[in-house]
């Protein structure tokens, strides 16, 4: 999957417009078991983030223009919208949905 990403932007796009789901960030990265998917949850986000730092190349000057459909700007304001109730929520599964947001700020 990384190597697709890698050699497409357009893959890319997809997964983080499959990603920008509450109901699919909770059951990859929030609800699964902590000891029997902590590897499995690594690898999606791992995958995620390499789909944000390709996106990033093509999107970052978009991002700045004002009333822009940024796929990438898009799933970090639902990342950011959604803190609250993760964190209340799924406190302990969070790691990698912060590692996902650390990794775009950088």
């Amino acid at each position: 999957m990384k190597s697709y990403i890698n050699a497409d932007v357009a893959c890319a796009s997809w997964l983080i417009k499959e990603f920008t789901n509450f109901e699919l960030i909770k059951e990859m990265l929030l609800e699964s078991a902590p000891d029997n998917f902590k590897y499995m949850r690594r690898i999606v986000s791992g995958i995620i983030y390499c789909a944000i730092c390709k996106l990033y190349q093509k999107e970052k000057d978009e991002m700045l223009v004002e009333g822009n459909e940024s796929v990438l700007a898009n799933f970090i304001h639902f990342l950011l919208n959604k803190l609250t109730p993760i964190f209340q929520t799924y406190s302990k599964n969070m790691s990698q949905v912060l590692s996902l947001l650390s990794g775009f700020a950088r």
